[in-house]
């Protein structure tokens, strides 16, 4: 596949603020289900116009909503 039609990014999370900065701007609903420190990442694969993406966490969480890419930010503050 040629390299520019498409890429990978991931955007690691170190607490729920990571997470809600990340997702800052998206139509997400983040809830974390169990007590606990929130750490993952959440990386964005895209292909062409489609893109995916994809998060992995250790405590439990429930996400929904529509991940703009545009909208995602990698900065961490």
């Amino acid at each position: 596949m040629h390299k520019k039609t498409w890429s990978v990014e991931m955007v690691p999370i170190n607490g729920p603020e990571d997470l809600r900065e990340t997702t800052r701007g998206s139509d997400v609903e983040a809830v974390q289900l169990k007590p606990g420190k929130l750490m993952g990442s959440i990386k964005h694969f895209g292909v062409g116009n489609l893109g995916i993406s994809v998060g992995r966490f250790d405590s439990a969480i429930r996400m929904r909503g529509a991940c703009i890419k545009r909208e995602l930010s990698s900065e961490q503050y």
